[in-house]
C-alpha cells in the first residue's frame, strides 16, 4: 500500500489493525476486501474495513516550479524509472520538463509521465502519458486516463484497447490554471492535482539565458532628483535640460553574449498625478537592425501582459512603447529572444 505504515492500537481488540495511508490506498484495500482477494492474500477472515479521515486539503503539484527543478513527492526523472518510458517520451526540448511516477493500481505497476512545455511566458502545452512498466506487457484493458477541471468535471478521457502499452492526452494551459488527472481500472482510481501558478521566478523559467534585474523595484520618481540606480544612467537630454518636467534614463542589456541592447525610458509629467512614459529598445549602433523575433512587453504585477503594450521586431532599428502612469503604479519590462530573457520591475 503506497506510503502507508501499520501500527497496533492497544485500545482496540487484539485482532484489529490500524493502517495509516492515503485515501487512494484505502480505496485500493477496500476493493481487494470486497473482491475477497485481501482475505486470500492475508490468510485471515476480515469482517469490516473502516476509513477514519484526517481533515486535509488536496496537495496541488505546481508544474511551473518544475522549471526550477522543484518537484513534489515521488516525481522522478523518467529514465530512472524505465528506459522504455524514456524512449516513448517525445519531448526532449530545452523548453520542456518531464517527470514520472510509479503507480500501483493493480498487481502490476504502471508509469504516469507528465511533460510541461513552455510556448511563451504564460502559455504551456501539457502532455500526459500512461505506460506499462514492462515494455513486453500491455497495459490493463479498459484502463482510463481522464482529465478533469478543478471542480472535478470531466473534460476528456482516453482508455486502453487490447494490447496497448501506452495511452496519452494533451492539453493547452495558461498561468493560473488548475486541473486534475484520474487514472482508473476495475473501479480502482488514482488522482493527481496540478496547478500552474504565476510566480515571478517562473516567468522566464525555460530560458537558457535569464536576467532578473533587480530584486527590488527600480524607482522612477528618483530620476527627477538625479538619483539613478541598477546600472541606469541619465541621458544627455536629461543632463542638458533645465526644467524637471521631463527626465530620461538609459542602460545597456547583454541579452546574449553576442547581443547587447540599449533600453531607454523617458518620463514626462503631463498632469499633477500623471506621467507619460516612452520606452525604446535598440542596438548600440542604431543603424543595425534588431534581432528578428525580439519581443518587448509590459507586464503588470502578476506577470500578465498589459493589452496593447507589446511589440515584436521584424526588420526594425528599434521597438518603442508609450503609455501613461500615476505615482505608485507598478509595471515590468520583459524582453524575450528565443531562450534569452530580461525582466525588470519598476515603480512610478
Amino acid at each position: 500500500m503506497r506510503n502507508s505504515t501499520m501500527e497496533m492500537n492497544e485500545n482496540q481488540p487484539k485482532n484489529s489493525l490500524t493502517l495509516r495511508g492515503t485515501t487512494e490506498a484505502f480505496e485500493y484495500l477496500q476493493q481487494l476486501w470486497q473482491s475477497g482477494e485481501l482475505e486470500k492474500l492475508l490468510g485471515v477472515s476480515i469482517t469490516n474495513i473502516r476509513l477514519k479521515t484526517i481533515s486535509q486539503t488536496n496537495k496541488w503539484e505546481n508544474l511551473s516550479q518544475w522549471f526550477q527543478n522543484s518537484f513534489g513527492e515521488n516525481w522522478q526523472p523518467v529514465e530512472t524509472i524505465s528506459a522504455f518510458a524514456w524512449r516513448s517520451n517525445t519531448s526532449q526540448e530545452t523548453t520542456s520538463v518531464t517527470r514520472a511516477k510509479l503507480i500501483n493500481l493493480t498487481q502490476d505497476f504502471i508509469i504516469f509521465c507528465v511533460t510541461i512545455q513552455s510556448i511563451d511566458f504564460d502559455h504551456y502545452n501539457i502532455h500526459l502519458q500512461i505506460l506499462s512498466s514492462d515494455d513486453k506487457k500491455a497495459l490493463p484493458e479498459q484502463l482510463k486516463l481522464s482529465l478533469l477541471d478543478e471542480a472535478g468535471n470531466l473534460i476528456k478521457q482516453v482508455s486502453t484497447q487490447s494490447q496497448d502499452n501506452l495511452i496519452q492526452l494533451q492539453l493547452s494551459s495558461e498561468l493560473g490554471d488548475q486541473f486534475i488527472t484520474k487514472i482508473e481500472v476495475n473501479s480502482i482510481n488514482f488522482k493527481e492535482y496540478f496547478s500552474i501558478n504565476s510566480l515571478e521566478e517562473n516567468i522566464v523559467n525555460t530560458s537558457s539565458t535569464v536576467q532578473l534585474i533587480p530584486q527590488t523595484n527600480t524607482q522612477l520618481d528618483k530620476w527627477f532628483s538625479g538619483q539613478f540606480f541598477h546600472d541606469w544612467k541619465p541621458t544627455k537630454f536629461t543632463t542638458e535640460k533645465e526644467d524637471d518636467s521631463e527626465v530620461s534614463g538609459i542602460k545597456q542589456i547583454s541579452l546574449t553574449p553576442d547581443i547587447t541592447l540599449t533600453l531607454e525610458i523617458r518620463q514626462q509629467r503631463i498632469a499633477q498625478n500623471k506621467l507619460e512614459l516612452h520606452l525604446r529598445i535598440s542596438k548600440i549602433n542604431k543603424s543595425i537592425y534588431l534581432p528578428k523575433k525580439l519581443e518587448l512587453m509590459i507586464l503588470d504585477q502578476s506577470n500578465h501582459k498589459i493589452p496593447n503594450l507589446a511589440a515584436k521586431a521584424d526588420e526594425d532599428h528599434w521597438l518603442q512603447l508609450k503609455f501613461t502612469a500615476s505615482p505608485g503604479d507598478n509595471f515590468k519590462i520583459y524582453l524575450k529572444l528565443e531562450h534569452s530573457n530580461f525582466l525588470e520591475s519598476f515603480i512610478v
